[in-house]
This record gives C-alpha cells, structure tokens and sequence, in this order.
C-alpha cells in the first residue's frame, strides 16, 4: 500500500506519518536521503495496525521474513518475498499513471533504469482494447462500423 522497502518499514516511526497532509516521509537509508509518499486510506490503515501491535521500531530482517511467510502460511500462499509487494505497488502505479517518473519518485529509486524493471512488459490499456476491437473485427463479431477508427494513446 506504500511502496516502501522492507528496510524502510522497518525504520517507520509515528513522528514520521503526516496525519494531517496523509503524508509519510520515508528514511530511504541509502545516503541518509528522505522522500516523501502519499497515503492511501489503505496505506493508513496498515501503519495503525504496526502501531497497534507495537511493531514499530528497529528489528531484523530475517524477523520480518519469518512473520511474512507464517502469514502467507497460514492463507496457502507461497513462493511471494515481501519485495514482491512493492513491485506489485510499482507496477500498479505504472498502470494507473502511465509516468515512470511519477512511479520513479514514489518508489525512491535514483535512476529511470531502475524503475523500468516496473514498465517492461506493461501492455498499455489503449493497445489492449485495440488488440480487443481487432480482434473482434477479425472474427467478424464487431462491423468496421461500430469500432471507431482510431484508438487514441493517452497524452503523457
């Protein structure tokens, strides 16, 4: 819900979280830099519950992947590292933006290259429904008619 690293969950304190704004600022440890990301009501909700379990704090990372993957157990899921969650964040927000500088900077990454591991592979909406209408076309499901002429990319 935030995009944050695990390392950077880690580092999580309440004085961190605008409550006002819905804002967090995050200690990115890599060369003592600071972003600052917008909370969904979802991102909010999972903060109180790590402030509600006193999990907050410094602890290990080999405690958060134990208690990551007793919780995956625990619903049959398997094979998912708690960094998966942030680049299901990061390729969500690529979907919904379509901007890898607007992903690039919620993700705290310092180069476009590194966001780009978000973007590859990425069939844009507009080539889906016009992958769809053709294919309608084709097998003569849909007249040239009823399909508009063109499918517009998006402006960026």
């Amino acid at each position: 819900f935030t995009g944050m690293r695990p390392s950077e969950i880690m580092r999580y304190r309440p004085e961190h979280w605008n409550r006002v704004d819905r804002v967090l600022t995050v200690l990115t440890g890599k060369g003592g830099r600071t972003r600052t990301i917008p909370l969904t009501a979802e991102g909010e909700a999972a903060l109180r519950d790590l402030e509600a379990l006193g999990a907050v704090g410094r602890f290990s990372t080999s405690t958060v992947h134990r208690a990551f993957r007793l919780a995956l157990a625990r619903l049959g899921i398997t094979g998912i590292r708690p960094y998966d969650l942030r680049h299901s964040y990061g390729t969500a927000m690529y979907q919904v933006t379509g901007d890898t500088r607007i992903v690039k900077e919620l993700l705290g990454h310092s180069t476009a290259a590194m966001t780009e591991r978000y973007t590859l592979g990425h069939v844009p909406a507009y080539m889906q429904i016009a992958a769809a209408r053709f294919q309608k076309l084709s097998n003569g499901t849909e007249s040239s008619e009823s399909a508009p002429a063109t499918v517009r990319r998006p402006r960026q």
